[in-house]
């Protein structure tokens, strides 16, 4: 097993302190923060990808201390019903994947996202029960007509550079926050390259059953 540690807990150094800290303590991989939520403390995707020489710069980093990208992480919310918030999300996660086929890195890390409740909404809308109906038809226009069109759309971007996963961390004020919902976005985007970043946290707040949520993802845990 190779451990991995996500960027943002050592926002207080640079990448190569970070690095020099990992190698130290027996860690060998690093889930690499490149726009989006993660920040872009450590690696900007959109700066990199237009800079060949930064690019080298950071490979020649991990190179340094032998350690390895393990994804690329630019957790977003690309869905946002404020155009401006979902354009800039859009740009970090594609400038990701870019960055991943030049610098050969095949795993994204994010979020499904979360749109509006309808096409006038200025922001998201987390729908929790299916009662009032009221609650329904928003889900319906969340799904059918936003997230699954935008993620079928987004596989497919992610391929043309090289990504070979797309790992949705399932969080609550998502739309993909549980193995169901999850399961309910890969099986409408019917894509193998979509699957999740399974994070124990996120579900334990839940009352998830740990066990049942793993076999209920299996061959979807990236």
């Amino acid at each position: 097993m190779k451990l991995s540690v996500v960027s943002g807990v050592l926002g207080g150094m640079s990448l190569d302190e970070s690095l020099k800290y990992l190698k130290s303590i027996g860690v060998s991989q690093f889930e690499l923060g490149v726009g989006g939520y993660p920040g872009t403390k450590h690696a900007d995707a959109k700066v990199l990808v237009k800079d060949k020489a930064k690019r080298d710069e950071l490979v020649a980093t991990f190179k340094k201390y032998d350690m390895e990208i393990s994804a690329l992480s630019v957790h977003g919310n690309c869905v946002h019903p404020d155009k401006a918030m979902a354009a800039s999300f859009e740009a970090d996660f594609e400038a990701a994947c870019v960055l991943a086929g030049q610098i050969g890195v095949t795993r994204i890390i994010t979020f499904s996202g979360c749109p509006g409740s309808d096409p006038d909404a200025k922001q998201p809308s987390w729908v929790t029960c299916a009662w009032p109906n009221e609650y329904l038809d928003e889900l319906k226009y969340q799904w059918d007509e936003v997230l699954i069109p935008y993620w079928k759309k987004a596989v497919e971007f992610a391929a043309k550079n090289g990504v070979k996963k797309i790992a949705l961390e399932m969080h609550p004020g998502f739309m993909c926050y549980n193995p169901e919902t999850l399961l309910r976005l890969c099986n409408a985007v019917q894509n193998p390259f979509l699957g999740c970043n399974f994070d124990p946290s996120n579900l334990a707040w839940q009352g998830a059953d740990m066990p049942a949520a793993v076999r209920a993802l299996s061959g979807r845990i990236f």
